[in-house]
């Protein structure tokens, strides 16, 4: 959106120069045509220096394609209790500490964390935060 208005103040500024200057070819009548009309944002334009096929742009996709082709396979993975690196069994690694009353972390022997829920019987992977919780009180108890 920034940069539409950017581009439509500078399209804008270049008619007055038109206008003053008296030079009318097709190029500038173009221009001029630019400069009156409203902008159309960052997603709707058809202006160049937004491509979408730049490399960032794939390279986005394709992680995308790829986390949306392996998450099942570790989602069934979870429901077996089993890790998704190692595919060892979840019910003997070692447990880290509780917490909640009903939530507690293991971590695998190839070092991934998970949290077991009571409540659910089942493992997910542990967030960053559920990590440093873990970090702040097993600091606190020793």
């Amino acid at each position: 959106m920034a940069r539409s208005l950017v581009l439509l103040k500078k399209a804008r500024h270049y008619k007055n120069f038109l206008y003053s200057s008296r030079m009318y070819s097709s190029f500038n009548a173009e221009m001029v045509k630019l400069a009156d009309t409203p902008a159309l944002g960052a997603g709707g334009s058809n202006i160049p220096w937004r491509f979408e096929s730049s490399s960032r742009h794939i390279y986005f996709k394709i992680k995308d394609m790829i986390k949306s082709i392996i998450k099942p396979f570790q989602e069934v993975l979870l429901e077996r209790k089993l890790c998704v690196g190692c595919t060892h069994p979840l019910d003997k690694a070692k447990k880290l500490g509780n917490l909640s009353s009903n939530r507690f972390m293991v971590e695998c022997k190839c070092r991934r964390r998970y949290v077991y829920d009571k409540e659910m019987g089942s493992y997910q992977r542990a967030t960053f935060a559920e990590e440093q919780q873990m970090l702040r009180d097993l600091s606190k108890r020793g």
